[in-house]
């Protein structure tokens, strides 16, 4: 036997939290590039001689959902120091990994989702990765 008697499954659980601050931050790594590929899909796109990021509809969801990337972010690191310094990390672990999902796949109303998907439609796009559901 392997550890106290009984304790199997807090020591599963226990193993399975740097797995869960990886997901988080891969989540994290996702949703980043899907920012960046968005942000330049709006400098690139002209309409009436002019580049839709230059409207605010178009720069505020692309700044929430930088929000939302940093602030997951934050709880990755706040995880990953806990488990670096063998403190239980358990709750921080689990909220790095729900977070950094949701920062990743949450779409600020709509907007950012269709420029994905007008991203996705184009020739040679590998961005309809990004529209896909975490779950």
């Amino acid at each position: 036997m392997i550890g106290e008697e009984g304790q199997g499954l807090s020591y599963i659980l226990h193993s399975l939290n740097p797995e869960r601050i990886l997901i988080g931050a891969e989540s994290i790594g996702i949703g980043h590039d899907a920012l960046r590929r968005a942000t330049v899909y709006a400098r690139e796109r002209v309409v009436f001689d002019r580049s839709i990021d230059m409207n605010q509809g178009i720069q505020h969801p692309l700044a929430e959902r930088w929000m939302y990337l940093e602030s997951a972010w934050l709880m990755v690191q706040k995880a990953t120091e806990l488990n670096d310094l063998g403190k239980p990390c358990g709750a921080e672990a689990n909220a790095a990994k729900f977070v950094a999902a949701r920062a990743r796949a949450t779409m600020p109303p709509g907007k950012l989702s269709r420029y994905m998907a007008a991203l996705a439609m184009q020739k040679n796009s590998t961005s309809s990765v990004y529209i896909a559901s975490p779950h």
